[in-house]
């Protein structure tokens, strides 16, 4: 309301940023139509999200139009529920469309770019919802976008989101992270193997390139020699992606078994790995210098393109090409040791390794700094999170913000939380805990099952367990599922029971059920009322302190003189273990308890900054059985008040 009103008056537009997609939606139709009562209808406001998050008409035209009768029957099923989609959708984005009948690859092809845009001579620009996206949020007061299109339009000099004067960013608390990403760089294997695929497959048959060069043949205004251009560079793809392949595997092989991520610091040079890469990428350059000159070629040669649609095929193969080179030279900056900036190599997948190479600056705080918030006179960031045992200190040094507070145009204020805590909910730690970190996970959830299975009878379900690691989660969830099932309360469990979203509608609908869930479910996660009693965390939320980046910060800090567990692992833990806690109490009338399987949290000097953290609550140190009496007795009176309460109002 008084962003609204302040751009209302100044007639600055204000923006508004939160974390995920999901809170921009929760915003738009939750608050947006508020605020348009509350002021009359005279309010103009807008949502804004990343470009490829909208459809391309023009795509899904162009790919319709090549489907056959011998085309993959998925990809006519797919096309033909965009196709219904597009009659119901009003603003054409991903969100509002199942994964399941359009899956990612089928998206990336009739997704919005602005590499394979043709822009006035699009026969969809009218209707574009990209565009009409953007023009809504160009004449806004409010615009509503997310941290990671924040993020990319710093890095494009402010060509992405229409010019404001204020900024407001909520959920803060991941700013860093998001301007580590975006201000950084990555390539992917399997993007790359995607886009040559793309342009090019069955030995030239199919493809971007080839439906260019049989479309162009039959065109009169075609220059001479292009067609053959095409055909050639069918075979330069093909060669390119070799050496892709080659390259990818030799630096993937610095990654030790067993582990996903391997820091590339210029040691890496000396390797049979670095020689092997050098020399796979050495043999691309012929091809791709080829490649790199049809893209010139098409670029100009769509100036000249005799119908609007033949434009369009033509940008498409520049843009798909020149994105995948773009991808290739990105891959070849890897030998480059850029001051500030970290690079490693990951691996995922099981048999068949997929693997990625990454840049990011070890410190964005400079960055944001000078590009972000000195140019704004007027900027709040706001979350639950942003303190750490009532001082801002920690966030100040992350975001940049530290000459500002020097020069005194930094104001902090933390407001009380509407909940009380000390009455709402008990902080439960069992003393006869073992230390799960040094057993081996089958091991751990032996224990952690049967202990869960005592506190959703206990309960009766309503319970949600956070895990640090993955793969507790999974063994955990495959020793619980039959007893739990044996006691009528299912399970849904994080990616293996589902995705997030699919998980969580599952444990709406059905009370008494129980809920693992990894990273995303700490925070984001709203069940008030009797839909969450009990929250499990089953470790203190620290960070991996193997990661590359994290390994570079912390260098940093030590040789700046200070410790890194205490200037950076404390406080972002503190943080995380504060959103995790925050999935319990959601209204006043909430009441709940929370069990942490991890007794660092009394038995360690640094356990007081978790437990300062949340005002009001004391925790209760007792052996299991004693933790499962009490919890019973806190719970019981609850639950049957609630269950009176349902069957008042089904009465009525």
């Amino acid at each position: 309301m008084p962003a609204a009103m302040y751009a209302l008056t100044s007639g600055e537009p204000v923006v508004v940023s939160t974390h995920t997609i999901a809170l921009q939606d929760q915003i738009e139709r939750r608050d947006f139509p508020t605020l348009q009562r509350l002021f009359g209808g005279m309010l103009r406001l807008a949502v804004q999200k990343g470009r490829r998050n909208y459809v391309c008409l023009r795509k899904v035209r162009t790919e319709s139009s090549l489907l056959t009768f011998v085309s993959p029957q998925h990809d006519i099923e797919s096309m033909m529920s965009m196709l219904v989609w597009l009659t119901e959708t009003k603003d054409g984005t991903r969100e509002n469309l199942s994964a399941s009948s359009v899956p990612s690859h089928i998206w990336t092809r009739v997704q919005s770019e602005t590499e394979s845009c043709v822009n006035k001579r699009c026969p969809f620009f009218h209707p574009c919802y990209y565009f009409r996206a953007k023009a809504t949020a160009q004449n806004a007061h409010l615009v509503v976008t997310n941290h990671s299109l924040l993020m990319s339009d710093l890095k494009a000099d402010h060509r992405v989101l229409p010019k404001y004067g204020a900024l407001v960013i909520d959920e803060a608390h991941h700013l860093e992270e998001q301007a580590t990403s975006h201000l950084g760089s990555e390539v992917h294997s399997a993007q790359l193997a995607s886009l040559a695929h793309r342009l090019t497959r069955d030995r030239g048959k199919h493809g971007v390139l080839p439906e260019l060069a049989n479309r162009l043949t039959d065109s009169h205004t075609t220059p001479s020699g292009i067609v053959e251009k095409l055909q050639l560079a069918s075979e330069w793809v093909e060669a390119v992606q070799q050496a892709l392949d080659a390259a990818f595997t030799h630096v993937g092989s610095l990654v030790p078994e067993g582990k996903t991520e391997f820091r590339l610091t210029p040691e890496w040079q000396e390797t049979d790995a670095y020689k092997g890469f050098v020399t796979a990428l050495a043999e691309a350059e012929v091809p791709l210098a080829g490649l790199d000159r049809l893209r010139q070629t098409l670029q100009e040669l769509v100036k000249g393109a005799a119908t609007d649609d033949e434009a369009g095929r033509i940008v498409d193969a520049a843009g798909f090409l020149g994105t995948w080179l773009d991808g290739v030279r990105l891959l070849a900056s890897t030998v480059e040791d850029l001051p500030g900036m970290v690079t490693w190599v990951e691996r995922r997948g099981g048999t068949r390794s997929r693997w990625s190479v990454h840049k990011a600056p070890i410190d964005v705080s400079e960055t944001l700094q000078k590009a972000l918030f000195d140019p704004l006179d007027r900027v709040i960031l706001t979350s639950a999170t942003l303190s750490v045992r009532g001082s801002f200190d920690y966030v100040t040094r992350q975001l940049g913000l530290s000459a500002a507070a020097g020069a005194g145009k930094l104001l902090s204020a933390s407001v009380a939380s509407p909940f009380h805590y000390g009455t709402q909910a008990r902080l439960c730690v069992p003393s006869d805990v073992p230390e799960l970190a040094k057993m081996a996970a089958e091991e751990a959830a032996l224990w952690l099952g049967d202990s869960l299975l005592q506190l959703a009878r206990a309960s009766r379900g309503r319970l949600l367990a956070l895990f640090t690691s993955h793969q507790m989660l999974k063994e955990t969830a495959h020793i619980l599922r039959q007893p739990l099932r044996q006691a009528g309360m299912p399970l849904f469990a994080q990616d293996v029971d589902g995705s997030r979203a699919a998980i969580l509608e599952a444990f709406r609908n059905q009370p008494e059920s129980v809920m693992f869930g990894a990273q995303s479910f700490w925070e984001g996660i709203d069940l008030p009322g009797d839909q969450l009693t009990t929250l499990v965390i089953v470790r203190l939320p620290f960070a991996p302190p193997t990661h590359p980046v994290t390994q570079a910060r912390h260098e940093k800090i030590e040789q700046a003189g200070a410790s890194p567990f205490w200037s950076s692992s404390l406080p972002e833990a503190v943080v995380r273990f504060r959103q995790g806690f925050g999935r319990l109490i959601r209204t006043r009338q909430d009441k709940g308890v929370v069990v942490v399987y991890d007794k660092r949290l009394v038995t360690q000097r640094y356990g007081t900054a978790f437990v300062q953290s949340l005002p009001g609550v004391r925790p209760i140190v007792a052996p299991e059985r004693d933790i499962l009496a009490q919890i019973e007795a806190f719970l019981g009176s609850s639950l049957e008040s609630d269950k009176h309460i349902r069957s008042a109002r089904q009465s009525s």
